[in-house]
């Protein structure tokens, strides 16, 4: 599957800021799901956390948990966006499906959990 997820991580790059809740989240989420974490993947990890941020509020409580799951499972560093995350779910007046309580509270529980960006 590499040369599936080296040209479709390179396509998200050049095409970041044109994607939406649903690509983003799901690019995230494929590329953890098969631990895909080479350079261009990293690269895609890192752009991503700026785009996070400002698309948050647009984000569904799901999408947001599958962002930090898909980050906490390739050990990405990351807390301005664990704090966007946690932020964003705990401002929300809706209860959340116990799937996405289980994604989050592993995501944040996690071995591997963020203490500092990576570079």
């Amino acid at each position: 599957h590499e040369p599936l997820f080296a040209c479709f991580t390179q396509m998200c790059i050049r095409n970041m800021k044109t994607l939406g809740p649903v690509e983003i989240s799901t690019a995230l989420w494929a590329c953890a799901s098969v631990a895909y974490t080479t350079g261009v993947a990293t690269q895609m990890f890192a752009d991503a956390v700026d785009h996070v941020a400002p698309l948050a509020p647009r984000l569904e409580v799901q999408q947001l948990t599958s962002i930090a799951w898909s980050y906490a499972r390739v050990g990405y560093r990351s807390p301005g966006l664990f704090a966007t995350v946690s932020m964003e779910v705990v401002g929300r007046s809706l209860p959340l499906e116990p799937s996405e309580i289980n994604r989050l509270v592993w995501a944040f529980a996690y071995p591997g959990r963020p203490t500092e960006e990576r570079t």
